[in-house]
């Protein structure tokens, strides 16, 4: 399936400062399925290479995520070559270093008015069944144009907002059931978070500035920047309190794999997932009191 993000309808979207997004699709596909969608963040001083080069400089080494944007499709093992740059010289030489680079804002002074402003327009629009939002962040993504970020899945909701160049986003599902929840389950236990097949029956979403798409949690998608400029996109990314119980499920599923038993994916037995959520919780709990 493709999908044009230019089908939007502007004037129909709910119409805000930075986000322009489909009021209805919205309520009803947030969380569930990928949409697309508008911003009007193009033109801010904050996207401006002088801020992000900044930005790149404020930012601890060992908290800026880059590796090499030339490589395949899939990378089963999570191993991906990286530049040996620093986070500054990958930005200020993204034109022709062949990377990508994930630069935080959510912890920057200088971006903190905007991160906000972001949060509090989405907000409104989130069903009702995702609860409150528990956890969020936002992250630029620069890369090199003709770069390639592997098949992989968020713990989080995103809304990928892109800003420069021109990107296609792939976005699908797990060949079967069984072979996601082994997955997520074990993303859950620290393993890396590329998958090992591209994105199933994916929605194509063409991507320029102005353009978005949400992905939703625990989705497959694969990312690649067309041949030629810089692409830069902004992804504000969240967890609610739904993905938090989903999140809570598929861990106590992972421990009782460990043990020779064969848990049921979230979402099949109401009465079990809250039982193991309340698990994690006690858990979690009282290892934070163990380390106070």
């Amino acid at each position: 399936m493709s999908v044009r993000t230019d089908g939007v309808d502007r004037q129909s979207s709910s119409m805000s400062t930075f986000l322009n997004l489909p009021a209805d699709e919205a309520s009803t596909s947030f969380g569930r399925r990928p949409f697309a969608l508008h911003h009007e963040l193009t033109t801010h001083p904050l996207i401006q290479p002088e801020a992000l080069a900044e930005l790149a400089a404020s930012l601890p080494p060992d908290e800026v995520e880059h590796n090499s944007g030339k490589v395949d499709a899939v990378a089963p093992d999570g191993s991906v070559p990286q530049a040996d740059l620093t986070p500054s010289e990958i930005v200020s030489t993204i034109e022709t270093n062949n990377c990508w680079i994930v630069l935080q804002i959510h912890e920057a002074p200088a971006y903190r008015e905007l991160y906000d402003a972001l949060f509090d327009e989405l907000r409104p629009h989130l069903p009702a069944e995702q609860g409150e939002i528990v956890q969020r962040q936002a992250v630029f993504f620069l890369a090199t144009g003709g770069s390639t970020t592997p098949a992989h899945i968020d713990l989080e909701h995103g809304l990928l907002l892109h800003l420069r160049g021109e990107k296609q986003v792939q976005v699908g599902d797990f060949p079967d059931l069984r072979t996601a929840q082994r997955k997520i389950e074990r993303m859950h236990m620290g393993e890396h978070r590329n998958v090992a097949q591209p994105p199933q029956d994916p929605a194509h979403f063409d991507l320029r500035p102005g353009d978005g798409v949400h992905i939703p949690a625990f989705t497959p998608h694969l990312i690649q920047t067309a041949p030629g400029p810089v692409s830069l996109s902004l992804t504000i990314a969240l967890k609610t309190e739904a993905t938090m119980r989903e999140s809570a499920v598929y861990r106590a599923n992972a421990h009782m794999r460990r043990l020779g038993l064969k848990p049921r994916r979230p979402g099949v037995n109401q009465r079990s997932d809250r039982v193991k959520h309340r698990l994690i919780e006690t858990i979690g709990a009282a290892r934070r009191r163990r380390a106070a």
